[in-house]
C-alpha cells in the first residue's frame, strides 16, 4: 500500500484506499497490504480515526520511517562503507547523558538496534552523522526536517510556534521525499506523518501516548508464559504470585523462617523485574 503525497496517476485518496485495504483484510480473513482488518472503534459514532488516535511515536516514526529512511539514503551511495565508517567513529565520540538509556552500538549493526535507539538517532545524531560525509547537502537538509519535527512533538511541553514549525518542516519533508525516493517508497508509515502535528495538537507530546512503556514488559509476559494453554491465565496467577511472595516476606503473622525463605526466593532471578524488563 503506498501513499503519495502530490498527485499520481488515478489513484484514489489515502482514506479510500485504507477503507478498501480494510475490507479486503475482513474478508479474507488475513493481512492485506499491511492492514490486519477494520479497527472497531470505526464503529463508535462521532468517532473520527484520525483525529481520536493519539498516535505512537515507536513503531511508525522510529523503527519505520527513520529506519527506512536511514537505510534508503546508505543504499543511494555506491560505496557506502567509507561513509558508514566516518559516521561511526562520530557516534562512538558522543559522551551522552545519563538519561539516554541505551546507547547505540555500531551504525554497521543498525539492524539490530531498538526503537529508543533509532529515536535517539534522529532526533540528536543522524545530522551530525551524514554532514560533510558524501551524502548530497540536500538530502542531509531533508532528514533533518524530520530530525526537527520528532524532537519538538517529543518534548515535555510543546510551544505552539515550535509545533506550527515542526508541522511545516514535515509538509516539506514529505513533498521532498516523494520528490527524491518515488512514490513506491511513500509507505503508511510515511503517511502518518502527515497527520503527526495534529495528533500532537490535539493529544499533547509523544511521550503522553508513546507504547515504550508497554514495549519495556513484552519479555517478562513471555516468560511467565511456559505453555500455549491458557496463557492469560499463567501470566496473571504468576504475576500474583510475585506480589504474595514480595508482601508476604515482611508478614509478621508469618515464622521469620518462612520470611527468610520467601525473602530469598523474592530475590530470585525469576521474580525480580530487572531480569524481565527490557527496554525497546
Amino acid at each position: 500500500m503506498k501513499y503519495p503525497l502530490l498527485p499520481y496517476g488515478d489513484l484514489p485518496q489515502a482514506e479510500d484506499r485504507s477503507h478498501d485495504s480494510n475490507l479486503a483484510a475482513m474478508e479474507r480473513n488475513q493481512f492485506f497490504e499491511g492492514q490486519k482488518g477494520p479497527s472497531e472503534v470505526m464503529l463508535l459514532e462521532h468517532f473520527d480515526l484520525a483525529k481520536g488516535n493519539g498516535m505512537d511515536d515507536l513503531h511508525p516514526f522510529y523503527e519505520g520511517v527513520t529506519a527506512f529512511l536511514t537505510d534508503l539514503l546508505i543504499n543511494s551511495l555506491g560505496n557506502p562503507g567509507q561513509t558508514l565508517g566516518v559516521a561511526n567513529r562520530r557516534m562512538q565520540q558522543v559522551r551522552t547523558p545519563v538519561q539516554m538509556s541505551r546507547k547505540w552500538f555500531s551504525i554497521f549493526k543498525r539492524a539490530n538496534w531498538k526503537g529508543s535507539q533509532w529515536g535517539y538517532f534522529i532526533r540528536y545524531h543522524a545530522v551530525l552523522c551524514f554532514l560533510d560525509n558524501n551524502l548530497p547537502a540536500h538530502h542531509v537538509e531533508h532528514i533533518s526536517m524530520l530530525s526537527y519535527a520528532l524532537f519538538v512533538f517529543s518534548q515535555d511541553s510543546i510551544d505552539p510556534a515550535d509545533l506550527q514549525r515542526a508541522d511545516q518542516n514535515i509538509e516539506r519533508f514529505l513533498a521532498l521525499f516523494q520528490e527524491y525516493h518515488g512514490a513506491e517508497n511513500m509507505r503508511f508509515n510515511v503517511h502518518m506523518l502527515s497527520h503527526a502535528a495534529q495528533s500532537r495538537r490535539l493529544w499533547a507530546p509523544f511521550w503522553t501516548t508513546s507504547t515504550f512503556n508497554f514495549e519495556s514488559w513484552n519479555r517478562q509476559l513471555g516468560l511467565w508464559v511456559t505453555s500455549p494453554k491458557s496463557a492469560a491465565d499463567q501470566v496473571v496467577a504468576r504475576h500474583f504470585l510475585k506480589i504474595y511472595v514480595h508482601s508476604a516476606a515482611h508478614r509478621e503473622d508469618i515464622s521469620e523462617h518462612a520470611r527468610g525463605e520467601l525473602h530469598q526466593l523474592g530475590n530470585h532471578s525469576c521474580l525480580e523485574d530487572k531480569e524481565y524488563s527490557t527496554e525497546t
